[in-house]
């Protein structure tokens, strides 16, 4: 499948996420061409020539729709996905999912983390994040637990034995007891 044929997978918080994302950045945009006008309008003489300010607004400004441009494009992939609730024993968004990676040597190197939909993980957490667009979220996508599956880097190929998941704790479901 050709890159620009490759679905993204996002939950309704993913696409929002990304909605936000554009959002915000055409505001720095907007930001960027007030700087600008500012730039050009304080410059002596004609405006832009020997004007530091005024070329660097200019470089700001396509690095800026450059990335408009890529979000727009990931926006035209984007297929919502939403927790499925028929079959519970399948890996899903949201799930937290212990795995062993099988090395080369034949040797387990255990792995714990929560499987999500957005565009983007987060590792710094308690528990790291995978975004089901990644190699590894779509190898554990659907299976179940036992099942060993496979997923490719570049050249090198994965071996994963699915040993476990569990459904995030909502903490807004618990109860605080005294």
């Amino acid at each position: 499948m050709q890159e620009k044929e490759k679905k993204i997978y996002v939950d309704q918080a993913g696409y929002e996420q990304l909605l936000k994302n554009i959002e915000v950045l055409k505001e720095k945009i907007r930001q960027n061409n007030l700087e600008k006008g500012e730039a050009y309008s304080g410059a002596v003489g004609d405006g832009w020539h020997d004007n530091f300010a005024f070329d660097e607004a200019n470089r700001q400004e396509r690095m800026l729709l450059g990335q408009l441009q890529e979000y727009y494009d990931q926006l035209s992939k984007i297929v919502i996905i939403e927790q499925s609730q028929d079959d519970i024993a399948k890996i899903d968004i949201g799930d937290i999912i212990s795995v062993n990676i099988i090395l080369s040597s034949g040797e387990a190197e255990p792995m714990q983390f929560k499987l999500v939909a957005t565009l983007g993980a987060t590792l710094d957490q308690e528990i790291p994040e995978v975004t089901i667009n990644s190699p590894m979220g779509k190898a554990v996508y659907g299976k179940t637990v036992g099942a060993e599956t496979s997923y490719k880097v570049g050249e090198r190929n994965f071996k994963v034995q699915i040993i476990g998941k569990d459904k995030e704790l909502d903490k807004s479901d618990e109860i605080i007891r005294k």
